[in-house]
């Protein structure tokens, strides 16, 4: 008998929140918190998506730690050769904007990429091929 999709178990939900992973600190936990409720509210978290809301909430540590960087240090900064360059933290703001935005899809977290969103309804029971052999 040949497998569907339908005889694969979707993962199950997780009902109850997650403690933040350690490698998260300030406001990185304070958005595990955040996101964790709300997507169990919307029951589309589960155990497989850990690892990537870990990477969407350090980029978005890394995000924020660069942008008060910058708002009190500025932009750029003159070098050694008095030409202005721009600062190591607005590279990496820009990046970590980048690798949030990419993440932040996956989870439907902007207008286009939340019409994709399936709900995960995980199945009851299992289709067996060898049930009555």
């Amino acid at each position: 008998m040949k497998s569907t999709n339908q005889d694969i178990l979707a993962p199950p939900l997780v009902t109850k929140p997650p403690a933040p992973p350690a490698l998260l600190n300030g406001i990185g936990r304070v958005e595990w918190r955040r996101l964790v409720k709300l997507f169990i509210q919307e029951e589309i978290y589960t155990q497989f998506d850990r690892a990537k809301l870990l990477i969407l909430c350090i980029e978005y540590q890394r995000y924020i730690g660069c942008i008060k960087y910058i708002n009190k240090h500025g932009e750029t900064w003159e070098g050694k050769n008095g030409y202005v360059q721009i600062r190591p933290e607005a590279t990496q703001a820009n990046k970590s904007f980048v690798a949030y935005v990419k993440a932040a899809a996956s989870f439907g977290l902007d207008p286009e990429s939340r019409s994709k969103i399936k709900r995960n309804t995980p199945n009851k029971t299992i289709n067996n091929d060898f049930e009555g052999l």
